[in-house]
């Protein structure tokens, strides 16, 4: 039997030796190894929207077609997953359905069963609308507004806080808050009242829901 070759340069001093034997087999050294890629970056938990930021907040002071000469509050919301991150684009947003309740507490009635899914009133940069118009009706109303995400509530992060349910005040009177006079009345959030007219870019439009 002849003898094994010195093990080649550059494998080690202790390189397995490639012998001329039958079944032999030589194999480099060291072994190279492929990086470790946790479980986690293949099976990712599913995004769900969990939560609504507040990123716009302006106000028709004539209302928009639908309600025409009533003051109108036109909200962009923002969609968050459990992260508290925004869903964007349409595979993340493919399945998501906001549903919105409204339930009067006093007051003439007040309706709200928006919908809002990809492609009707829910943007692939994961935002939508909301527009909130004083009642046509004499008096106040006072309503909790609630949404809900996949069936399940969202919290609203903005009007002072965070929380599930918004209470909402909604009149078509006059009225005159700090100084100032809506002639076609005002809906106020948690306390809180639009800041701005509408008419900036991006903002909500007079005649998409």
């Amino acid at each position: 039997m002849m003898p094994s070759p010195d093990p080649t340069p550059g494998w080690g001093s202790d390189a397995p030796s490639c012998g001329f034997g039958y079944g032999t087999v030589c194999i480099p050294y060291p072994i190279p190894t492929l990086p470790f890629l946790p479980v986690t970056s293949f099976f990712l938990s599913p995004r769900i929207p969990t939560s609504l930021a507040v990123v716009g907040d302006c106000y028709y002071s004539q209302g928009i077609d639908i309600a025409p000469g009533i003051y109108t509050r036109a909200i962009t919301y923002q969609v968050l997953d459990q992260y508290g991150q925004p869903m964007k684009g349409i595979i993340t947003l493919s399945g998501v359905v906001i549903n919105e309740a409204v339930y009067t507490i006093s007051g003439p009635s007040i309706t709200g069963r928006g919908v809002w899914t990809l492609g009707s009133g829910l943007h692939s940069d994961g935002t939508f609308w909301d527009y909130l118009h004083g009642t046509p009706l004499s008096g106040t109303s006072f309503a909790a507004q609630l949404f809900l995400g996949n069936g399940l509530p969202l919290y609203v992060l903005g009007f002072g806080g965070s929380g599930a349910i918004l209470l909402n005040t909604y009149t078509a009177n006059k009225v005159t808050d700090n100084g100032a006079t809506y002639s076609s009345g005002l809906v106020t959030i948690n306390g809180t009242i639009s800041a701005r007219p509408c008419g900036q870019n991006g903002d909500p439009l007079e005649n998409e829901l």
